[in-house]
């Protein structure tokens, strides 16, 4: 297992790989988008804990709802070194599922600007994080020839819940695993909080405080700043709405399209100022000055930068990745099991100074914080021994800090990361597997593959 910064050994990581798939009658032949995603438990709820909701870290730009009729998790075990394949529902594309449904319904001509929302299009209102990471990259780039540069940003992180169907929990593998799972994140973070109390006594008063701060709040202001970015597909519908006659019921004031922007509509009428647009209001909302009752960028981004004093403390930093490419081995890597030809197919965690050129005292001095992005530079020669194992293909691999995404791979030596697994189909598993392979993005089934020893 390889080795934090300080010296420890990494938690076992929870991950896998997200299909959303077009044909929900057909799954096995539909096209599908494919994305990495490191899993998160969904926080309980009046004491009751559930193991079958689950939420994921991924990239904003994989949130491909604007074809998809069901989704499909290939969820790593990192200790059963395996993957399950099973329906998983997420609240969004249900949500988007439902939207299709009402506007055909109520509003059959808006139908077209609501297909269009679901794409999740940049308006301009909530920044993405290509466009300061590829400013970033090429600015560093230049200036250092012969490295090669990851840009992570906390812009493009994006939080998603969902549910494992009736159908599936009577899997007891299945049902096994994300128990596992929920209770191995759990003591993760109760881990985290203890190790900002071991620094207490070594760092001021205020960062103990923000420290703390972040951990408690960073996953629910994640997942708000998600939703922001699916109501700015909507805007200008939301707003159409909002200005319904009192009293009218049809087409697009109909009842049931007013219930399903209800929770975009009444945030609006707490928040909004008095003769704005919703448009508008979204774009303030996201980018007023940040304040600690604020779920928006500036506080995403401070907090992006805090991070950089708790790693220069304690050093926790690693990435979590699906390794989906055929690569390089890193040295300092003690050997594992793989899968297939395709090399270590397995959800990994990855230690910066595996990736980095010559050992570092800390990661703050390896890293190179800018203002919205973190730059992670990597050696180019591989005469040295050293292979970095994301590309620019790996969408969705997160940044992560003892288990907590702080930004998400956005570019690669200044290219866009694309759609990450999509490349390249999971393998059949031989072993203690008789769940059918999942296809590619064109439809074709993957072929079969035993495991290495």
């Amino acid at each position: 297992m390889s080795r934090s910064l300080s010296g420890g050994t990494m938690p076992a990581s929870w991950g896998g790989v997200l299909d959303l798939i077009d044909e929900s009658g057909a799954p096995d032949t539909s096209r599908r988008d494919r994305c990495t995603v490191h899993m998160d438990y969904v926080p309980a709820a009046h004491g009751a804990e559930d193991p079958f909701k689950i939420a994921f870290w991924t990239a904003e730009h994989c949130i491909k709802f604007s074809k998809a009729q069901m989704a499909e998790l290939n969820l790593f075990d990192p200790g059963k070194k395996k993957y399950l394949r099973f329906p998983i529902q997420l609240n969004e594309l249900e949500r988007m599922r439902r939207g299709r449904e009402i506007f055909a319904r109520n509003a059959p001509d808006k139908q077209s600007e609501f297909e269009s929302a679901v794409t999740r299009p940049d308006k301009g209102l909530i920044e993405r994080g290509i466009p300061a990471c590829k400013t970033d990259s090429a600015t560093y780039l230049s200036a250092n020839p012969g490295k090669g540069v990851v840009c992570s940003t906390v812009l493009d992180l994006a939080r998603l819940e969902g549910f494992v169907p009736a159908a599936v929990r009577t899997r007891n593998d299945v049902a096994d695993a994300l128990k596992r799972l929920r209770a191995a994140l759990v003591t993760s973070e109760q881990q985290q909080f203890a190790r900002i109390d071991a620094l207490k006594s070594f760092i001021p008063a205020a960062d103990y405080i923000n420290f703390n701060y972040w951990l408690s709040h960073w996953r629910d202001r994640v997942s708000a700043v998600t939703r922001w970015r699916g109501d700015e597909g909507f805007s200008g519908l939301i707003e159409q709405v909002r200005n319904c006659p009192t009293g009218a019921d049809t087409e697009l004031c109909s009842a049931e399209i007013r219930a399903f922007f209800s929770d975009s509509l009444t945030e609006y009428g707490q928040l909004a100022a008095v003769g704005s647009h919703y448009p508008d209001f979204l774009k303030s909302e996201a980018n007023k000055p940040m304040s600690n009752t604020s779920h928006n960028l500036p506080w995403l981004i401070h907090s992006q930068q805090e991070v950089q004093k708790q790693l220069a403390f304690s050093g926790q930093a690693f990435f979590g990745t699906n390794l989906l490419k055929p690569s390089f081995v890193i040295a300092s890597v003690t050997q594992t099991n793989t899968l297939g030809e395709s090399g270590p197919l397995y959800y990994a965690a990855v230690t910066v100074n595996d990736m980095l050129n010559g050992a570092v005292a800390t990661a703050s001095q390896a890293l190179v914080f800018k203002d919205k992005t973190i730059l992670i530079p990597y050696s180019k020669d591989v005469q040295k021994g050293l292979s970095f194992l994301l590309q620019s293909g790996d969408s969705g691999s997160v940044f992560v800090l003892g288990n907590t995404p702080i930004g998400v791979i956005s570019t690669v030596d200044g290219n866009e990361t694309s759609g990450g697994a999509s490349i390249r189909p999971l393998p059949e598993y031989i072993e203690n597997d008789s769940a059918p392979p999942p296809s590619t993005s064109s439809g074709k089934t993957s072929s079969s593959v035993k495991c290495l020893q």
